[in-house]
């Protein structure tokens, strides 16, 4: 009879050699490197960032059983620390849109305001201080 240790250790094997053919699958550096960078600008919601401009990249608001409502691209200047920026979207009306405030975005009983990145300026460069949501923003059914 196996031991419960060499057992562990054989699955231990098989899950390293399955995260192997994964990273070697999708092309991407090992994902368990330490020190290596995320290009964010691949995700829904994600972003690029050229001088002080942020382009957040498009994506789409899913609500209930409702289509999907797109989301465009759109490209903000960061000019003041904490700057937010949110996904918008009021309720039942069809359009959402990416905005941003100097103020933390607080929804409403009729509006969805959706944080996404929290984005700061120190010595003339602007850098992400957080990454609240990246990948389409979902709202239950109970909501539609």
């Amino acid at each position: 009879m196996l031991s419960v240790e060499f057992k562990l250790q054989t699955e231990i094997e098989v899950l390293k050699r399955r995260v192997r053919d994964l990273e070697r699958s999708i092309g991407r550096a090992s994902l368990g490197s330490i020190g290596g960078t995320t290009d964010y600008s691949v995700f829904a919601f994600g972003f690029s960032i050229s001088g002080a401009v942020v382009t957040v990249k498009a994506g789409k608001v899913r609500h209930g059983k409702q289509m999907p409502i797109v989301v465009a691209q759109t490209a903000i200047t960061i000019n003041e620390d904490q700057t937010w920026i949110y996904c918008v979207y009021v309720m039942g009306s069809g359009v959402a849109t990416i905005a941003s405030s100097l103020t933390e975005p607080i929804p409403t009983p009729t509006t969805l305001k959706y944080p996404l990145h929290l984005w700061g300026v120190a010595t003339g460069a602007v850098s992400v201080k957080s990454i609240l949501h990246l990948g389409d923003v979902i709202l239950p059914g109970n909501f539609a």
